[in-house]
């Protein structure tokens, strides 16, 4: 047993024996030291004293009270069975307890009414349903679980700024708020209003935003000072795509290639000189937002949707395919043209997770990029550098050495089949490196993520 175990104590009625047992095993099985007197106590030995002991060693981090009505009759009678001494030894200690949290009551037993059958002195404190009226033990034990290690389902936000009340507010932001929870709230209950919602509400919303902050992108020429005020906004359109496109594949693909249109209309194209700050900050966000779409569907494994995603030609410039979300004159805005300060400024506004698909879907489109050969394509990968960060984590490749999957993914790269796909992917040499950068000798060439099958 680990020393760091979780260590509990249960405390039952041996009507339960059969349910105690089956909930020992599982503890044991994840990681927590049971005290157990089936396993405990040996014949001769003081059951009192075994009882006092565990229940007060310092160890000893939850004790679990595992009710039935035999048990609540006999810890409330105090009929001086073994219960009855149980709870004489733990009254005091539940109703003394500072913390109120080492006393976790399992309910064996509902009545009529579906309350719990619980002894007095436990009875207003919230119990895990183990009766398996309502939900199964596999649900029950997981509640446990989570409840013993202090991983709860849900958890309290953290505690964020006091508002700037001098601030100017931004309706459009407020609504796409409102829009964003009421696509959270019914998206379980009716799936087809939170689709449409997304479509109809939603998206035209956040491109009224995008819009209003481009408008008043002219009062500074600093890309990171104005990104950072599309933060919020690209927070909830991430959370609420990922929600939609996740829990509904049901969503036409088209919906986002519409939006991404919309998106790029914001660029002057027939400009001979596109380079004003404006059109500027529209590449840099256009290219995140569109990553991270193509992240979430490759997330998903909707290859289908990723592919109609990344052809799809948009009737403007030579470019009409994913190649015009690459974000050239913003890269040339930087200054002193270094890519790693938009590369440090987009994983510091960013999860683990999703900087992780950032780097996934940043190297599949170099990829398609190279293997395509054609002038329509162009790719430059940004993130590759802090792959190693992820362990070669890369679920599209690490498949691979399964031939129906590859062949599933050879379509993605508009190839016949998995010979073809292995054979290209192979045959792909680093990024050029024109400044002979010796960091370049990284860079993460597709055999890294996939086993090579005999074709």
């Amino acid at each position: 047993m680990k020393d760091n175990a979780p260590k509990v104590f249960l405390s039952y009625d041996h009507g339960q024996a059969s349910l105690v047992t089956h909930i020992a095993d599982e503890l044991m099985n994840n990681g927590i030291d049971v005290l157990f007197d089936a396993w405990d106590l040996a014949p001769g030995e003081d059951l009192y004293r075994f009882m006092e002991s565990s229940v007060n060693d310092p160890e000893v981090d939850y004790v679990l009270i595992i009710s039935d009505g035999t048990y609540k009759r006999k810890a409330d009678l105090r009929d001086g069975s073994g219960v009855s001494t149980e709870a004489l030894i733990l009254s005091p200690k539940v109703y003394g307890e500072s913390k109120k949290t080492k006393f976790i009551p399992i309910a064996a037993e509902l009545d009529e009414n579906n309350v719990a059958l619980m002894p007095t002195f436990v009875s207003s404190k919230l119990y895990i349903d183990f009766s398996l009226s309502s939900k199964s033990f596999d649900d029950s034990m997981e509640e446990l679980l989570r409840r013993i290690y202090n991983e709860p389902q849900k958890r309290k936000p953290a505690l964020g700024q006091k508002p700037d009340f001098n601030k100017k507010v931004d309706v459009s932001l407020i609504k796409l708020q409102e829009f964003s929870r009421e696509i959270e709230h019914s998206r379980d209950l009716n799936p087809r209003h939170s689709i449409h919602s997304y479509r109809d509400d939603f998206l035209p919303e956040f491109l009224t935003v995008f819009n209003n902050w481009l408008d008043s992108s002219l009062e500074t020429d600093d890309l990171f000072i104005t990104q950072n005020k599309m933060l919020e906004a690209n927070k909830l359109f991430i959370k609420t795509t990922d929600n939609i496109i996740s829990e509904n594949d049901s969503l036409p693909v088209s919906v986002m290639t519409s939006f991404f249109f919309n998106m790029l209309l914001a660029t002057d194209f027939n400009s001979k000189n596109n380079r004003n700050t404006k059109n500027i900050f529209a590449e840099l966000e256009r290219y995140i937002i569109f990553l991270k779409v193509a992240s979430i569907y490759l997330k998903n494994n909707q290859l289908v949707n990723l592919k109609f995603l990344l052809y799809f030609e948009y009737p403007i410039q030579s470019n009409p395919n994913y190649s015009i979300f690459y974000p050239r004159e913003a890269f040339r805005h930087v200054e002193g043209n270094s890519l790693l300060p938009i590369v440090n400024f987009i994983e510091d506004n960013m999860n683990r997770q999703d900087f992780h698909q950032f780097i996934q879907v940043d190297l599949l489109l170099y990829y398609i990029y190279k293997i395509q050969k054609q002038h329509r394509f162009f790719w430059y990968p940004l993130f590759w550098g802090k792959w190693k960060k992820f362990n070669l984590e890369f679920p599209l490749l690490n498949g691979l050495f399964n031939i129906d999957e590859a062949n599933r993914v050879s379509k993605l790269f508009n190839l016949e089949d998995s010979k073809q796909l292995f054979v290209s992917l192979n045959s792909l040499e680093p990024i050029h490196n024109d400044r002979n950068w010796e960091w370049f000798i990284d860079f993460p060439l597709p055999k890294l993520f996939f086993k090579m099958p005999k074709i």
